[in-house]
């Protein structure tokens, strides 16, 4: 990577010759007159501009050029406002001409335009000492060595668009400046006898880089936003990143890292809206960046944009995206293919192309035990789980309109709605309902439906068109709607969904901290995530201080397993083992395989 920023941009000028028309026919043939030729006529492009690209390299030169941008990588930025001065331009070229080799380049292809690279070659004897006052001087201007203290040759390469530099160079390596780029040269001794002439002095490098430098002061002032940049990227601090970026793009409205800090940044921020914009823009300027399609693949997992999302994923792969240590990229792939898998079953009703896509993601998490109850109901084991259904379409549905998409967004809860009759429809098919983990008995029909059949219907009738108003009454809590939220906290937890329902009834504790019911309500779920948690927890690997604590664990392993959270009847039948306990207990004997004793006693 040290030795490409060596040789990166070339040996072209941008100037720029703005005082009028006699002064831009003067300066072209002062040109002229120094040797450079014309370029082929679609470089002479008419315009307002009186812009001059100029190769030292190739003696080729191009007036008028309309797009001078990412032409041809030129040593400073290629803008208007960054092209040399004429009076510039001559001091510079009065150094150069006296030390360029004077081969001539008889083909006047336009590609030479581009030619050479950004490089200059200083030769002075002063630089055999390592600790001769350039050195610093290089440093002090932000130059960076690519072989730090491995020589003392006399002689350095300098690069000014990349700011690195080498010593300890053989003369086989020309500045594309001052030399000749393309010769192979085999005679080392004839070529240091032969062009000590093209090399510049200290003082001759000087007295360019202090023209060139004032150009690159933006530069400068992005490397060190940048850095500020990695520094708040680091540690999450999103909004501080953006407020970065957007200080780097004024400056370079196109600098590549800074797009790809900002396209992230808007992303884990949840702003899609604004990512998408900025990832779009990002991609067609840096093509080949596998970057902004893995950003953009992300925003399009979680906007449910399924066959776009892999397409991304398939353009980053091509370009090397996977290459990486990023697991978040082979996740987030995953997840598009389990969303593509419920978007066929859900929506489309298309069951084999909903299997093929869920083995894709089955093939990265084969242990997720929720998504091979899934695998079954596409085979046929297994009847469709409308509550499932039902919370594919609501978690959608509120990503769309977290994402910023609101007419999607309001489209689906049209298809929460209708998931919501399904279910209701289907409760006496539905032969899996199991056990209401709050009101502690055993489900035989499910009601708990008001917020959908009052609430949100009557939202999707009022404020069709209207999707602000719509969702900020959708979820609106307040003295009106709190007994509809609290009727379907209630619904989410005898679906047996225990993270959505702590999170809904934490939701609704915030917002009503005086009500007892919901905060009983609140309590006894977290309650419950408690015992798995526990029961999860008494393994082998467990070390017990007391009885105490080891029986404990055995009451709620016991609660665990019943499904009923009897804690008398958990107590009970631990009094009634208490010797075994005790034994089990001074053998270091599970807390699993305890339980598993007391239930067969």
């Amino acid at each position: 990577m040290g030795a490409l920023r060596l040789f990166a941009g070339n040996a072209c000028f941008m100037v720029r010759e703005d005082s009028g028309e006699d002064a831009k026919e003067e300066f072209e043939q002062y040109i002229k007159e120094e040797g450079f030729r014309p370029s082929k006529p679609e470089y002479m492009v008419a315009c307002s501009l009186n812009i001059f690209y100029i190769n030292v390299n190739s003696m080729l030169y191009a007036t008028g050029v309309k797009y001078p941008v990412k032409l041809t990588e030129t040593i400073v930025d290629e803008s208007p406002s960054k092209a040399f001065s004429v009076d510039e331009f001559k001091t510079i070229w009065n150094i150069l001409k006296k030390a360029r080799n004077n081969r001539s380049i008889e083909n006047d292809d336009n590609s030479l335009i581009r030619m050479g690279t950004s490089c200059f070659i200083v030769r002075d004897d002063k630089l055999k000492d390592r600790d001769t006052s350039f050195w610093k001087y290089l440093k002090s201007e932000r130059f960076t060595s690519i072989n730090e203290g491995n020589s003392s040759s006399a002689m350095v390469l300098i690069n000014v668009k990349s700011m690195t530099y080498q010593g300890g160079l053989y003369p086989t390596i020309h500045s594309p400046f001052v030399g000749d780029s393309f010769d192979s040269c085999l005679d080392i001794d004839a070529i240091l006898e032969d062009r000590l002439e093209n090399y510049l002095s200290i003082d001759e490098f000087r007295t360019m880089w202090e023209i060139i430098r004032k150009y690159k002061e933006d530069e400068f002032t992005i490397e060190d936003l940048l850095d500020e940049c990695e520094s708040a990227y680091g540690i999450k601090d999103y909004d501080s990143v953006l407020e970065i970026c957007d200080r780097i793009l004024e400056l370079d409205k196109d600098n590549e890292r800074a797009l790809e800090y900002r396209s992230s940044s808007l992303f884990y921020s949840g702003r899609y809206g604004e990512a998408l914009e900025c990832v779009d823009k990002a991609i067609g300027l840096y093509p080949t960046n596998y970057k902004f399609f893995n950003v953009k693949a992300y925003i399009l997992t979680d906007s449910y944009r399924t066959d776009e999302s892999m397409d991304c994923y398939n353009r980053s792969f091509a370009l090397g995206g996977f290459d990486g240590d990023d697991e978040r990229v082979m996740q987030y792939r995953a997840k598009s293919f389990l969303n593509k898998a419920k978007e066929d079953y859900y929506e489309r009703k298309d069951k084999k192309e909903a299997y093929r896509n869920l083995m894709l993601y089955l093939k990265e998490y084969p242990e997720d035990d929720d998504i091979f109850k899934l695998r079954q109901e596409l085979t046929n084991q297994y009847p469709l789980r409308y509550d499932k259904q039902l919370l594919y379409f609501e978690t959608k549905a509120y990503k769309l309109f977290k994402a910023g998409f609101l007419k999607e967004s309001f489209e689906c809860y049209k298809n929460v709605l209708k998931a919501c009759r399904d279910y209701k429809n289907n409760i006496q098919s539905i032969d899996y309902l199991g056990y209401d983990i709050i009101s502690g008995r055993q489900i035989h029909e499910l009601d708990n439906f008001r917020w959908y059949d009052e609430h949100l219907s009557g939202c999707i009738l009022d404020f069709t068109g209207n999707y602000e108003e719509f969702f900020t009454r959708l979820f609106e809590k307040s003295s009106q709607t709190m007994d509809l939220c609290f009727d379907k906290a209630r619904l989410y937890s005898k679906i047996d969904d225990e993270v959505i329902a702590l999170n809904y009834a934490k939701e609704l504790a915030e917002a009503y901290p005086d009500n007892e019911d919901i905060e009983k309500f609140y309590d006894a779920i977290c309650f419950y995530i408690k015992m798995k948690d526990s029961a999860a927890a008494s393994s082998e690997s467990k070390e017990y201080s007391s009885l105490r604590e080891y029986v404990e664990d055995v009451v709620i392993a016991l609660m665990n397993s019943s499904m009923h959270y009897d804690k008398e009847g958990a107590i009970a039948k631990v009094k009634r083992n208490m010797d075994d306990i005790r034994k089990a207990y001074e053998v270091k004997y599970p807390v699993e395989e305890e339980i598993i004793d007391i239930w067969f006693n």
